[in-house]
């Protein structure tokens, strides 16, 4: 009974209330520098881990299982053999995680296809020498950037997402050493608000066919959208140390 009257007796409210709102205080921003480090790492991870999705066109050679010129180690490509055929739910390059994504392929005349190792360019969709072809996307997160890798065979194409400037590429090398101008062209294009996004393929450079061997969309353009790495690793670290700063008791 001594030790509690005792205690109670010096027991001052105005102090519990000051250590309790110290301690508030301390734990609000530690878990705001937690929050930031936690919000670098995720903004890191998705970075990293953009989704590619693969799609090999006219497999009459067989469909491709390589890698191609977007960042990615998958291997994966879907099958799109069928002239102005409709693919929906495609895969990722892992060919296990499934999408909402589609095509819709327009305007082509047949298929064509070489004998070579290369199974991606090697074989291809042909279109018209004056007119235009198209690959309708669907499905992509509304409002949401996405690059575009279309891939040419044998015959100068021009490549073109919603209208903007269009970029050639000559098909002259049918191998893998993936170089940009030559087996494929790099396009970013902005998808509306319907998810929607359209690839226009015309023949260019003299070219007598419009072509299309393969097509690989990447949202790395949407990972980027946010602060970069760097950016978000320094203000997680400044926050951390603001809170360590509170801790520490004046000398």
């Amino acid at each position: 009974y001594y030790v509690v009257l005792h205690n109670l007796s010096n027991y001052r409210p105005e102090i519990f209330l000051k250590n309790l709102m110290g301690n508030r205080m301390k734990n609000d921003i530690l878990n705001t520098a937690l929050a930031g480090a936690l919000l670098a790492i995720s903004c890191l991870y998705n970075v990293a881990n953009a989704s590619i999705i693969n799609i090999d066109m006219a497999t009459q050679a067989g469909i491709y299982n390589g890698t191609g010129a977007a960042s990615d180690t998958g291997t994966f490509w879907n099958d799109a053999g069928t002239v102005n055929g409709t693919y929906q739910n495609l895969l990722q390059s892992d060919g296990v995680t499934a999408t909402n994504i589609g095509l819709q392929l327009r305007g082509w005349g047949g298929t064509y296809n070489y004998s070579g190792a290369n199974k991606l360019t090697y074989d291809r969709f042909y279109g018209p020498s004056t007119g235009y072809a198209y690959v309708d996307i669907n499905g992509l997160s509304a409002n949401t950037y996405y690059d575009i890798y279309a891939y040419a065979s044998y015959w100068n194409s021009q490549y073109s997402v919603d209208g903007a400037a269009p970029a050639t590429a000559t098909g002259n090398s049918l191998t893998t050493a993936w170089v940009e101008g030559d087996q494929y062209v790099k396009l970013t294009g902005l998808a509306d608000a319907m998810g929607n996004l359209t690839l226009t393929v015309y023949a260019g450079g003299g070219s007598e066919w419009t072509t299309i061997a393969g097509l690989q969309i990447s949202d790395s353009v949407a990972a980027n959208a946010v602060p970069e790495p760097s950016t978000l690793a320094i203000f997680a670290i400044g926050l951390m140390g603001l809170a360590s700063r509170r801790f520490k008791k004046p000398a």
